[in-house]
């Protein structure tokens, strides 16, 4: 989603999770009968990230410094 691709979380085990629920570009599908119809919605809908991006602070996460932050996390660990 950070990358503007459409997500849809499939939860026909009905775990129920609300780690995503404030995402609002995220379908979330808990019904195996109800999916096709959800997942073409999903592919057919114009969906702004926008306000997800703010949210997962986008501009932290692709800031051109992931090798910095894996170099030091590999340091961290030796």
């Amino acid at each position: 989603m950070l990358c503007g691709v459409k997500t849809v979380i499939f939860d026909f085990y009905k775990l129920n999770l609300k780690i995503f629920d404030f995402l609002t570009s995220v379908v979330k599908v808990n019904d195996k009968n109800v999916f096709e119809k959800k997942l073409r919605i999903a592919i057919q809908k114009d969906f702004d990230f926008n306000k997800d991006w703010k949210s997962l602070s986008i501009s932290k996460v692709f800031d051109g410094n992931s090798i910095c932050r894996y170099i030091s996390l590999f340091r961290s660990l030796s």
